[in-house]
């Protein structure tokens, strides 16, 4: 295991990457990616230190949008078969009208590019639940757990925790099973 007390959006990236890169490798049902977070923001794809030409390339020349995460996890969706869940919170605060707090209108911005145009058929499945506060971000090869939100300030402003445990390290699998727990509803 290993902790970072910066750099949270550097390890962040460096695991879609490596998902991306693995995706042919990977037995269908193991191409998955959880995303569990209080709060998001939908990063820009700037902030992954690679120009939207390299995302191209390495997404097998995917010709959709191209400028922010929720476009990067549709590309993996569409073109590399991932099961791709996002959890985050539902709370009082968050029924708030999002014209009073832009934040809040930042997180309904990226739920709605990752639903897409259907909620009955979500480009990606997006779930909200009451009391999630868990931070836990589940890639096929690591898992990074601590207190960052996916947001601008857990990942580049606030002093935060953030644990790496990769897939053949102790602790690994029942990060995983708590993580689908969360999922379905525990």
């Amino acid at each position: 295991m290993s902790n970072f007390s910066h750099g949270h959006s550097d390890v962040f990236w460096s695991l879609v990457i490596q998902s991306i890169e693995v995706a042919e490798t990977l037995d269908p049902k193991d191409r998955s990616i959880f995303l569990i977070s209080p709060w998001m923001r939908d990063l820009d794809l700037n902030t992954s230190g690679l120009p939207t030409e390299d995302w191209r390339e390495i997404l097998d020349a995917y010709e959709g949008p191209l400028s922010r995460l929720s476009d990067v996890l549709i590309a993996m969706k569409k073109n590399l078969g991932y099961r791709i869940v996002v959890l985050t919170l539902d709370s009082a605060d968050k029924l708030l009208p999002k014209t009073d707090r832009f934040w809040l209108g930042q997180e309904h911005t990226m739920v709605q590019r990752l639903v897409g145009s259907s909620d009955d058929n979500p480009i990606i499945k997006v779930q909200k639940k009451f009391g999630v506060h868990t931070k836990k971000y589940l890639f096929p090869s690591a898992v990074l757990h601590g207190s960052v939100n996916l947001t601008n300030a857990g990942m580049f402003l606030n002093g935060e925790n953030l644990n790496l445990t990769r897939k053949d390290q102790d602790g690994y699998e029942q990060i995983v099973i708590n993580a689908a727990a969360s999922i379905a509803g525990s």
